[in-house]
């Protein structure tokens, strides 16, 4: 069960996970960018079997937020199923909005710097890298990254030069 929320991220009622494009409800995700000491971050590129953007790349580990949990307990939880990291300092990066589907996400961005060891759950990750910021913008210009993804990269690092002018 997740939290459908109102267009000011409130919680307003459950329902379950599989339901929400269908009902077209409002939801939350909290995604989490692990950067190493080179500040190169660490993508997931999802596993074949994902119902949604199979084997696109994504966040270092995103998931949708439980009914009743906080946005930072929910990155925490999906740290240590997906990667096996735990116990990792989180800091807030950004908030983020966009229409999924005919959904309005929520997005939390956490933060965090590692360069320890990774134990991938491979039912959710078919593989993951460290990107430097050069390979990170060719690769999210070339639809290999999930929409959500796109969406966040844009939000909070990257204007494009003919958007700003």
């Amino acid at each position: 069960m997740i939290d459908v929320v109102d267009d000011q991220d409130r919680p307003i009622g459950q329902i379950h996970r599989s339901e929400v494009f269908d009902q077209n409800a409002s939801f939350r995700v909290a995604h989490v960018w692990i950067f190493n000491r080179s500040g190169a971050l660490l993508v997931q590129r999802l596993a074949a079997e994902r119902d949604r953007h199979p084997l696109q790349w994504g966040s270092s580990v995103a998931s949708y937020v439980p009914a009743g949990q906080s946005y930072k307990d929910a990155a925490k939880d999906r740290l240590a199923a997906e990667l096996g990291i735990e116990d990792l300092s989180l800091s807030q990066l950004a908030k983020a909005v966009m229409v999924d589907n005919g959904c309005r996400k929520f997005i939390s961005v956490f933060a965090a710097t590692y360069d320890g060891p990774l134990r991938i759950d491979q039912s959710h990750i078919s593989e993951v890298r460290f990107v430097d910021i050069h390979d990170l913008i060719s690769m999210a210009t070339s639809r290999s990254f999930t929409p959500t993804f796109v969406h966040i990269f844009r939000e909070i690092l990257w204007t494009p030069l003919d958007e700003t002018s």
